[in-house]
This record gives C-alpha cells, sequence and structure tokens, in this order.
C-alpha cells in the first residue's frame, strides 16, 4: 500500500517519472481502496482542483471524509477549505453525518447551495487540533481566523462544543502521512 502511494506521490511530483497527475490519481486510488488515509486524502485535493480528474467537490468531499474518518488532520483542514470556498456542498451533508451514519452514495449528489462557515470552521478547528506540518498550520490558522470573523460568539460556542463532543468520540490512530 505505501509503495502504491509512493508511486502516486513520485507521478504527481514527477521524482523519477514523467510528472502525470492522472497516472498519480491511478496510484492515488489503488493505495486508498486499501485504506490509506494520505492517498484518501491526496484523492480528495485531486478531485478539488481537477487535477488528473474532473473537478468534482462532491467526489472531494468523500475522499476527504474517508480520511478524515482515519483522523487524518491534513483531510481535516482541506474539508474545511470545501465548506469554505465551495458553492457546491451538499445541504444535507452534516446532518447526514452526525445524525447518523454517512451513505456515501448520498455524497456524490451535488445540491448547489451557499458556503457554509459553520463548518469550515469546525473542520479547521478539528485539523488544527492534531499535527500539521507548520506551513500547513499557518494556513489552517489564518483560516480559522477569516471564517470566525464571519460566525457571532453563539455559533462559535456551539461549533466548539460539538468539536469537543466529537474529538472525545474519534479514535486516537494516527494518519499515516
Amino acid at each position: 500500500v505505501s509503495a502504491q502511494f509512493d508511486l502516486g506521490e513520485a507521478y504527481y511530483n514527477g521524482q523519477g517519472v514523467p510528472k502525470d497527475y492522472a497516472e498519480a490519481v491511478l496510484w492515488y486510488r489503488k493505495a486508498a481502496d486499501q485504506g490509506n488515509d494520505a492517498a484518501e486524502d491526496n484523492l480528495g485535493f485531486a478531485y478539488a482542483i481537477g487535477q488528473g480528474v474532473p473537478q468534482d467537490d462532491a467526489q472531494a468531499m468523500l475522499w476527504y471524509k474517508k480520511a478524515v474518518e482515519r483522523n487524518n488532520p491534513y483531510a481535516e483542514y482541506d474539508l474545511s477549505t470545501i465548506y469554505d470556498e465551495s458553492k457546491d456542498v451538499p445541504e444535507d451533508y452534516a446532518e447526514s453525518y452526525f445524525g447518523k451514519r454517512l451513505d456515501w452514495t448520498a455524497i456524490k449528489r451535488t445540491h448547489p447551495t451557499r458556503r457554509d462557515y459553520s463548518e469550515a470552521y469546525f473542520w479547521v478547528d478539528i485539523a488544527l487540533a492534531g499535527t500539521l506540518e507548520p506551513k500547513t498550520r499557518k494556513s489552517a490558522e489564518a483560516m480559522r481566523e477569516s471564517v470566525e470573523r464571519r460566525l457571532t460568539n453563539d455559533q462559535l460556542l456551539a461549533i466548539q462544543a460539538r468539536a469537543t463532543l466529537w474529538s472525545e468520540q474519534r479514535n486516537p490512530a494516527t494518519p499515516s502521512r
């Protein structure tokens, strides 16, 4: 699995092979299908920006969420950016996840809606509780500050309570990235 992920990284970065995003996605998918959280996060990123695959926020969310379930803080941060930047966040996404086990086929349907700053703040706050490289941490902190300005104190308190509860319930596994 890690060899498949490493091949994806090699094709993505053009290290020892010609840079080829489609080939990188192929290898990331092989590793992701076997549970590699970093590959799941990278697939999410590929879909989020349309690199090697058509741009698709719903697919990005699907892959980010899989990596989030494996406690990958990079995926948590990346998921927060979808909520901050996307115009295609499924309206019932948070409710379907927090109200019951998420039906992965439901997330494939994209329903145009507004940005969701509450969800963006929630996921970036969760990501910042994890271990991030300094550059990513700095970006996440800047995003949290930006999103925080768009929320009321009551919204922030509710999100922080939800994040605390979520963190207490999550599995303390370590991401493979």
